[in-house]
């Protein structure tokens, strides 16, 4: 979680051999990666990657957070995945009006995402 400890949220997902996991220190930095159950690391975002949410939907394993990918005031909707040879990736689906604070499901199965 880097140097400021205490402010922001963390997510994790179980996978197979490891943890995907996010941080979102809020405007002031974050982190969004992998860990193996080896404890090795991989980061796949930039270091501003502002995640609060990561959770399987109907678009696989996915990422809400603030702008993860640019940086900016909106929010963003990425799928992590994995790629042939092991190493994990992400794709921005779509940009967010502000930043994605929380989810549901609507009883479709819908993503339904919470802003502020």
């Amino acid at each position: 979680m880097r140097a400021r400890k205490g402010y922001g949220t963390n997510t994790f997902l179980s996978v197979p051999d490891g943890w995907l996991f996010g941080v979102d220190l809020w405007h002031y930095d974050g982190d969004l990666g992998f860990v193996s159950m080896d404890g090795d690391v991989q980061r796949f975002a930039p270091r501003s990657a502002h995640s609060a949410v990561i959770v399987e939907t109907q678009f696989g394993i996915t990422s809400l957070g603030q702008d993860v990918f640019h940086g900016g005031d909106g929010g963003s909707l990425a799928v992590i995945d994995r790629g042939d040879n092991g190493e994990w990736a992400y794709t921005e689906i779509l940009e967010l009006p502000s930043e994605a604070f929380g989810y549901a499901f609507a009883p479709d199965g819908t993503l339904l995402v919470k802003d502020p």
